[in-house]
């Protein structure tokens, strides 16, 4: 797994990686010009120390003692900040608070869900439904001052009899209600069980629009899931390929003085909460990814990278 610590290391393992290596050297693109960044090897690992942050691309060449030259090549193309990043892992735990990577949002662990290894990248949280277990982040979050908006994440749910809210935004226990945009599992009572769905509302009754995904989530795997709204279209990613784009045009309205983020459920839905593992959240504010980002996100998890290299 990848690992992001102070001082900007980063441990991970090269897949399909030839042992043991006896050398490893990487040039890369920073920010400020051209670094070179120092690898200590082991049989499982490389650790990755790196004295700044960076942009570009994470290009290897290593020696193994076995095969001869090895080399492999780690792409980061420049990704949107996102307005969130949660990635779930014991470091940014602190008793009932977890903190984001991004704009340090704090939110608060609500009946303790479980960290839990391996995630993604390093641990993930497992929520139980049973438990009404969830994470909220309520201070401040910003929510899009348009209808442009993108959330993502790794699940890996446990069952699907409940309509399970994965992460909700601009949504409050507070009046007025018809707020917000949040991601659900179709559950079993209705059409198309297992199916990922994206709810949007336009402030009034009436409003909401449903999109719901063609590919079914298969339990205890790991899926990534990604959806995105422009005003006009609405869409939904699976494990990096789109699997639904259709018109859902409106407007977004949002909760506008005490707005929430939440993973593991929607706060007017308390008993459609999440059941299964989440990990390596995004929420984009005022951003519609394209596929090609959407991709480049999917593929960073399947590496066991996590969605930013380092801390922002």
């Amino acid at each position: 797994g990848f690992h992001s610590a102070s001082a900007h290391t980063y441990n991970f393992t090269l897949p399909h990686r030839r042992m043991p290596f006896i050398s490893c050297l990487h040039t890369g693109t920073q920010t400020g010009g051209t670094e070179v960044y120092v690898f200590d090897l082991s049989p499982t690992a490389v650790v990755f120390k790196a004295s700044n942050s960076f942009s570009g691309s994470i290009n290897f060449h290593a020696i193994s003692t076995t095969s001869g030259p090895y080399e492999e090549a780690f792409t980061y193309p420049s990704l949107p900040q996102p307005e969130i990043y949660v990635n779930y892992d014991d470091e940014n735990v602190s008793g009932t608070s977890l903190l984001a990577v991004t704009q340090n949002y704090t939110g608060t662990i609500i009946n303790t869900p479980t960290l839990s290894s391996p995630g993604i990248v390093q641990e993930s949280f497992l929520f139980a439904s049973a438990s009404s277990e969830l994470v909220s982040f309520q201070s401040g979050v910003q929510v899009p001052s348009g209808t442009n908006l993108t959330m993502g994440g790794w699940i890996n749910m446990n069952n699907i009899a409940l309509a399970h809210v994965i992460y909700a935004l601009g949504i409050s226990n507070t009046t007025p209600t018809f707020r917000g945009a949040w991601v659900q599992i179709t559950d079993t009572a209705l059409t198309a069980p297992g199916t990922i769905r994206f709810n949007l509302e336009g402030g009034t009754a009436g409003t909401e629009r449903t999109v719901v995904g063609n590919s079914t989530i298969v339990l205890n795997k790991w899926t990534h899931v990604v959806v995105t709204f422009d005003g006009t279209t609405a869409k939904i990613y699976v494990d990096g390929v789109l699997d639904v784009s259709t018109s859902a045009s409106g407007a977004l309205a949002f909760h506008a003085t005490d707005p929430y983020f939440e993973t593991g459920r929607h706060v007017q839905f308390d008993n459609r909460y999440m059941d299964g593992n989440l990990d390596e959240v995004v929420y984009y504010r005022n951003i519609v990814l394209a596929a090609n980002e959407v991709r480049e996100l999917y593929r960073r998890g399947v590496r066991g990278l996590p969605a930013y290299p380092n801390p922002f």
